[in-house]
């Protein structure tokens, strides 16, 4: 990568709070640039097919498709794209890696010391 490619990214999430503070926190790292927001799994794939990013972070749990149908949908359209899943659950994990995923977040709730 050279020193002008940004790493382009699209973000699906649910959660619009999330998404606005993931946004932040990988502008702020420099190598980033995000593309575009999603709130259901259909828009990144459409999102996805106009922007061609380099990777695609998907909320396993978001309304629309499935993690793994969204990952598969990707996968299909362009097979060098990167999918990072986040998740909650060991299957939504298995499913969507099974999909096509290249890597995943665990969702969880945080430990309280």
């Amino acid at each position: 990568m050279n020193s002008e490619h940004k790493i382009q990214v699209v973000i699906s999430s649910r959660y619009g709070l999330f998404r606005a503070g993931l946004r932040a926190l990988l502008e702020h790292a420099l190598i980033f640039r995000v593309l575009g927001e999603a709130n259901t799994l259909s828009r990144p794939v459409r999102l996805a097919k106009r922007f061609r990013p380099d990777v695609v972070l998907i909320d396993a749990g978001a309304r629309g498709l499935s993690g793994p149908e969204t990952s598969r949908l990707l996968k299909e359209m362009d097979p060098g794209i990167k999918i990072v899943i986040l998740a909650a659950t060991e299957q939504q994990i298995e499913d969507c890696m099974g999909a096509g995923a290249n890597a995943y977040v665990r969702k969880g709730r945080s430990r309280r010391v």
